[in-house]
């Protein structure tokens, strides 16, 4: 097995100035069911000192907290921008395969100047979505798939460092994934860990870019 680090939402203690760290625990089963192994990095960590050490097999950006520039002044959320925007510029550097989840898409797309927009009826259901042909994750999910969604944002445009790789089959055309031109990174709006069970595909699609 090969660690994978994982980022953290960021909570403020009720009551307190204390910020303290939160992964679902199902991510490290999801992972493991992968091959890998979760070290979850805290917010404040020397980030070149850790994935020196570490040499992990890719980085994962995990959902929870929007994105600063939709969240109203948040400091928690800049400080976490700061934080996973310097995750994606190590591993351009350094070439380790990035996977974004939800928030962790959202970031990646705003990484590369793409801006965010409201989406409505994407919370805690599950919807069909259409698949790019000679994308990346059309190897492992074909032309459709079924996802969970549970985001209020969504990505409003893409340029020309970005592709779509998914999209909401919802009249809508709402994008829930993109792959990354040149760069091992993609995103998807849709959360693995929350499936009972794993879905396969899902599983198959982190064994693939994470061992590429």
């Amino acid at each position: 097995m090969f660690p994978i680090i994982v980022s953290q939402k960021l909570l403020m203690r009720q009551g307190t100035n204390e910020v303290q760290e939160a992964l679902d625990i199902k991510w490290a089963a999801f992972l493991q069911e992968c091959g890998f192994f979760s070290i979850p990095i805290p917010v404040n960590a020397d980030t070149d000192a850790f994935i020196k050490y570490l040499t992990p097999k890719g980085i994962l950006l995990t959902g929870g907290n929007d994105i600063y520039s939709v969240s109203k002044g948040d400091r928690l959320s800049k400080k976490r921008d700061q934080f996973e925007n310097g995750l994606i510029r190590i591993g351009l550097e350094q070439k380790i395969p990035i996977v974004g989840v939800c928030r962790g898409m959202q970031i990646i797309a705003n990484y590369f100047q793409v801006q965010l927009k409201k989406c409505h009826d994407h919370v805690n259901t599950m919807h069909p979505i259409s698949i790019v042909q000679d994308c990346f994750i059309h190897q492992i999910y074909g032309n459709t798939a079924t996802v969970n969604s549970y985001h209020n944002f969504c990505i409003n445009e893409i340029n020309e460092n970005i592709i779509v790789a998914a999209k909401c089959i919802d009249g809508k055309n709402t994008i829930e994934a993109i792959e990354c031109i040149n760069y091992k990174i993609i995103g998807i709006m849709w959360h693995p860990e929350r499936m009972d069970p794993f879905a396969e595909q899902d599983i198959n699609l982190f064994k693939k870019i994470y061992n590429q």
